[in-house]
Formats: C-alpha cells, sequence, structure tokens
C-alpha cells in the first residue's frame, strides 16, 4: 500500500477498466480522474452532463461514475438516458453528497447500479470495481433461444423453440 497525501492507495491486482467520469466540481474530479489512473483504469472525463452523456454514449466504457448534482443535466436524467440507450452494458455509479436512503433508492430507480457518499474513499471506489460483473462477457454466455418456423405440420409445432447452450469464448 502506498500513501500519497495522506491517501492509502492499494495496489492490488484490479480489472483495468475505461471509465468515463462525469462531475461538475473540478477538485474532486481531478482527484478522482488522478486515483482512477494510478490503478491502471483508462479514464475520460466532462465537466458537464450535456458532454458527459453524450461521451458515455459514444465511448461505450464499462463504467461511468457520474455527479448527481450537476449544473446542465442531473445524474439520474443521465442515468435514464444512459438506459434507455445502451441498456445494462454499462456500470453505473452515482456519486452524491446525499447519503439518505431515499438518496440511494432514487439513484437506484433512476438506474444507477451504485450510489456512492461525497468524499469518495478511493478504497471505496475499487472495491465496487472489482465487484462489477462482465456484462459483456455474460451477455456472450447466455443460452440464446431460437424460434424457428416450421414448414411441415406434422413434423414439429409451428414455432418451436430451442434453447441454445453459449459459445465457448476460448475459441474452442
Amino acid at each position: 500500500m502506498r500513501q500519497i497525501s495522506g491517501i492509502a492507495l492499494c495496489r492490488h491486482p484490479v480489472t483495468i477498466r475505461r471509465i468515463v467520469l462525469v462531475e461538475d466540481n473540478d477538485l474532486v474530479r481531478g482527484a478522482l480522474r488522478g486515483l482512477l489512473e494510478y490503478s491502471g483504469h483508462a479514464v475520460t472525463d466532462f465537466r458537464s452532463g450535456v458532454e458527459g452523456l453524450a461521451g458515455i454514449v459514444a465511448d461505450r466504457p464499462s463504467v461511468a461514475i457520474v455527479g448527481i448534482g450537476l449544473d446542465d443535466r442531473g445524474g439520474y436524467e443521465i442515468a435514464r438516458r444512459v438506459r434507455l440507450t445502451l441498456g445494462r452494458t454499462i456500470f453505473l455509479i452515482a456519486v452524491s453528497g446525499h447519503g439518505l436512503e431515499a438518496d440511494r433508492a432514487m439513484a437506484l430507480s433512476a438506474g444507477f447500479d451504485a450510489h456512492l457518499l461525497k468524499p469518495v474513499p478511493i478504497e471505496l471506489v475499487e472495491r465496487v470495481l472489482d465487484g462489477i460483473p462482465d456484462r459483456r462477457r455474460q451477455a456472450l454466455e447466455r443460452p440464446r433461444l431460437i424460434t424457428r418456423k416450421s414448414t411441415s405440420s406434422t413434423t414439429a409445432p409451428m414455432n418451436a423453440t430451442k434453447i441454445v447452450p453459449p459459445r465457448p469464448l476460448n475459441g474452442t
């Protein structure tokens, strides 16, 4: 463990992720970006909600960390729009100065996967990042349903559904 300005940084093996950070507070954004990059993540940051939403949709990162109280567009609206546009392929983390259970519930109902209270300890961010399932990999591993139309009424029902096992990811 290494310390920078009194902050303990864990340097344990983590999955390196592409992260979009949307935060209007320059100090918070800069500090969080620096700590995430120190941990090995590739971070793109945006100061405004409009730019941040466009960046998330264009970059399609594995994680987006979004401030709730942005000046131009609130974090809740960003979460809703990301979910409408990209579904659940991105892990969304809300960062807020409000930590009541009602605040957490609002963030989760808007589409966020996690709600963290400012100031956010980097150890907590790393724990959340370490616990994120790889949604893109899970999508590839899920069984697929294939519906085939029967040409003969005697061989199979009209809309027979077959479960196809997942494709191996290692090419075998």
